[in-house]
């Protein structure tokens, strides 16, 4: 038969066991609060959403800001008070004498960037500029967002190349990419997850 739990003034939860119901729910001796979605626990993850760019070899001779397929995730904050948690694993190769530059942006404009110094490049992350086309850089950023709204947001993770010296930067793979036993293809991707702030 069901359990039915009244509250002092109005309202009731109404447990409805199956009929092959054999289990015992126990319930703590002391006082508290009863967690759940809509009444999470602060500093719980709330939701997750993931993006993956593994299948492909993205690449781009652009010196401004381009979306890297596959990088891009949207989510819908339970909370204006929460805080979104963005964690994003990429591997950048490069041809010769060109840093590839990556960035990431919430709804359109850039977040976790350097300050402004002098002519520098503001950027989340930039590949050495150097000779060696074999090697592959990890970038691997983990930045705490407050959008401070339950409207859907958009995160990205775009890329570039240097800014005055002509070259292409590419995602997954070296610069050199050989079809060979010595090449490789890599996997990147974008994580985000809302952390339930108080």
């Amino acid at each position: 038969m069901p359990l039915q739990i009244m509250g002092p003034t109005s309202g009731s939860v109404t447990i409805q066991p199956t009929d092959t119901f054999t289990n015992t729910l126990t319930l703590p001796a002391g006082s508290g609060t009863l967690l759940s979605t809509a009444n999470p626990q602060s500093g719980g993850i709330i939701q997750t959403v993931y993006g993956q760019a593994s299948n492909q070899r993205y690449s781009t001779t652009s010196t401004s800001w381009v979306d890297i397929t596959g990088m891009t995730v949207n989510i819908t904050p339970k909370s204006a008070n929460s805080k979104i948690l963005i964690m994003g694993d990429l591997k950048i190769g490069g041809t010769s004498n060109c840093s590839v530059n990556i960035a990431l942006v919430r709804n359109g404009t850039q977040i976790y960037i350097g300050d402004t110094r002098g002519s520098r490049q503001r950027v989340t992350y930039a590949t050495s500029n150097d000779t060696n086309l074999n090697d592959v850089y990890a970038s691997c950023n983990v930045y705490l967002d407050s959008p401070g709204t339950t409207s859907p947001v958009t995160y990205k993770i775009q890329m570039r190349t240097e800014v005055g010296n002509a070259g292409t930067g590419y995602l997954n793979t070296d610069g050199e990419n050989p079809d060979t036993a010595e090449g490789s293809t890599s996997a990147s991707s974008i994580t985000v997850m809302e952390v339930m702030c108080s």
